[in-house]
């Protein structure tokens, strides 16, 4: 909050782009995340149901998988 809003500069990213959040996020809520995703040009998301702003063990392979369709495509 201190350094303002970064919103106007998601526009000018010029490369695919992977947000990965957590629905129940405390910190960041999730609305932050989608206003994100559709201000970035080349984005994917995954909205990762039940997961806070940590990655717990539970939640790595969807977010590993998630990860490797996202680079493969960007290739």
């Amino acid at each position: 909050m201190a350094s303002g809003s970064r919103y106007d500069k998601l526009r000018t990213i010029d490369m695919p782009v992977l947000i990965i959040h957590g629905q129940a996020d405390p910190f960041i809520p999730i609305e932050h995340g989608i206003k994100s995703a559709e201000l970035i040009p080349y984005v994917e998301c995954l909205w990762v149901e039940g997961m806070a702003h940590d990655l717990p063990d539970a939640y790595i392979d969807v977010v590993i998988e998630k990860k490797i369709e996202s680079i493969q495509r960007a290739e």
